[in-house]
């Protein structure tokens, strides 16, 4: 039969003769009860995870395992710095241990999300015969987008190897975008170099009186032009 916990005199009876034996139930040992936990997820900036628990109990401490092998442990505050991984909460009194309560179902901490590198950009500028440049992404990733993006405005996405072409002169920001995460950098496209236009000549051919010749440039004439001959 179930008897609760104290002093008891256990009586042996036989006929008129009786012997007796004081026995003592001790008290059921103190069953933590398991807290309630939340998750907060990696993040772009945050790498790990924190566990914050709630309905905790005094005297008891609270542990994170994995096989049986105990990874993180706190007393009655969050697990914070938590890798990614599958962990079973465990709650077990401070005096004497006795008894352990273990959660039903597992905590999991998901993986940090992909963060892309700072894009590394190689710029070409425009030049004489070439009125766009155009931008590579040096540190290409795989699963990450590039954009290259003027004000709120979306100008071009990178190519397969990670290439802008047919950029126009002006400041821009390449954003590199994965799923959940981006980092970007700022660039700028040069304005093409000043072409100088077509030279007009005049030309003196030599003469019986004059056997050089001369060549005179008509237009253009703008201060900074010089002038050479192949």
């Amino acid at each position: 039969a179930s008897v609760d916990s104290g002093n008891y005199s256990l009586v042996a009876t036989r006929g008129i003769c009786t012997n007796d034996e004081w026995v003592y139930i001790a008290a059921r040992p103190f069953i933590p009860g398991l807290a309630k936990a939340q998750v907060s997820q990696p993040n772009c900036t945050v790498a790990t995870g924190t566990i914050a628990l709630s309905e905790t109990q005094s005297n008891v401490k609270y542990y994170l395992s994995q096989n049986d092998e105990v990874k993180y442990t706190t007393d009655n505050t969050d697990f914070t710095g938590v890798i990614a991984g599958s962990y079973q909460l465990v709650a077990r009194h401070l005096q004497g241990q006795q008894c352990t309560t273990l959660s039903p179902n597992p905590v999991i901490v998901d993986p940090q999300p992909l963060v892309p590198n700072v894009p590394v950009l190689s710029v070409t500028h425009p030049n004489c015969t070439e009125r766009n440049g155009y931008v590579t992404v040096s540190n290409k990733q795989s699963l990450v987008t590039y954009t290259i993006v003027q004000g709120s405005n979306t100008v071009a996405t990178a190519n397969g190897d990670g290439v802008f072409t047919g950029i126009t002169p002006g400041d821009y920001k390449v954003i590199a975008q994965a799923a959940v995460c981006k980092g970007e950098v700022t660039t700028t496209i040069n304005a093409q170099p000043k072409t100088p236009t077509r030279p007009q000549l005049e030309i003196t051919a030599p003469s019986f009186c004059n056997p050089v010749g001369a060549v005179k440039v008509i237009n253009p004439t703008d201060a900074g032009l010089q002038y050479s001959k192949d």
